[in-house]
């Protein structure tokens, strides 16, 4: 658990949000928004409009000489916002509401899934907030080559090989 937080410590500093300068009908949206999404976003203006997100990437500036850009660096990690706050509350709120171990890697991938491609963070930052609540046997390796000599064993662990989900809530994932 300690890990996570250290290289927490003074590796982003905030630097004020800007918006993504994407519209709704953007083709960068993949899936394209649906009818509620572009009325959510366009606020009772005709579509397209411009979108109301705020990526990580333009919210934060990250402190070069942290321990954590260090780390990431010599590991050869993509640098985006720092650790995610939101996957680190994703994860406090599922383990007050007693999700399984199942679930919490199920909810990586997720996290993973939307804050990578949305240019919110980086996996290494969707992986690390989520480290210290995680089970061992789904913890990440840091950049370690594994047995199998796979390159980037952290990858792997998104979802590692031969592993089937029982979530709590029914679906049987594999």
């Amino acid at each position: 658990m300690m890990l996570a937080v250290v290289l927490w410590v003074g590796a982003r500093n905030y630097a004020g949000c800007t918006e993504t300068g994407l519209m709704t009908d953007s083709p960068e949206i993949y899936p394209p928004l649906s009818q509620r999404e572009i009325e959510a976003q366009c606020e009772g203006k005709a579509p397209p409009c411009q979108l109301q997100w705020y990526p990580g990437a333009n919210c934060y500036n990250l402190v070069a000489d942290s321990f954590y850009a260090e780390r990431a660096t010599r590991n050869g990690y993509r640098m985006v916002a720092g650790p995610s706050g939101t996957t680190a509350n994703v994860f406090q709120l599922a383990l007050s509401l007693g999700f399984t171990n199942d679930d919490l890697l199920a909810f990586r991938v997720v996290m993973t899934a939307w804050l990578v491609q949305s240019n919110d963070h980086s996996l290494l930052e969707t992986m690390l907030a989520a480290e210290s609540q995680m089970p061992s046997e789904y913890s990440m390796q840091w950049g370690r080559k594994s047995c199998d000599h796979d390159k980037w064993p952290d990858f792997q662990r998104i979802w590692p090989r031969g592993t089937t989900l029982h979530t709590s809530w029914g679906p049987v994932f594999t």
